[in-house]
């Protein structure tokens, strides 16, 4: 596995084990960060990290499945499935498919699609 595939998937895991310290050391200080449904998202590593103590539930536990990484230079496209066991024993699915570009070996800009697949 090449340094930036193995980088890209502990990047992602990161996500999953609510691990912001790996998460904000892997992005650039002018990192820009949004949701594919948010026109404007976060920029900057200190926004960002804010971004992420609001939106990371500790409690919660996850399991991320890689499906798909594809490289080309300096971007990379990841997919997968989140599976999600809330506090209460809810348990939740969704699909994802993360947009990356990479600058001096971390995420200068990250574009991220999900989309929850949870039975109603």
């Amino acid at each position: 596995m090449s340094s930036t595939k193995l980088f890209l998937t502990k990047f992602n895991q990161a996500w999953a084990d609510n691990d912001i310290d790996t998460i904000v050391n892997g992005v650039t200080d002018d990192i820009h960060f949004r949701m594919a449904s948010d026109d404007s998202g976060v920029r900057g590593k200190d926004a960002f990290k804010a971004w992420l103590k609001d939106m990371l539930i500790a409690d919660t536990e996850m399991e991320v499945i890689n499906e798909r990484l594809i490289m080309s230079g300096d971007e990379a496209v990841l997919s997968g499935r989140i599976k999600m066991i809330e506090q209460d024993g809810t348990r939740k699915q969704f699909t994802f498919c993360d947009l990356y570009t990479l600058r001096d070996g971390k995420v200068a800009e990250l574009v991220s699609y999900v989309m929850n697949c949870s039975d109603s």
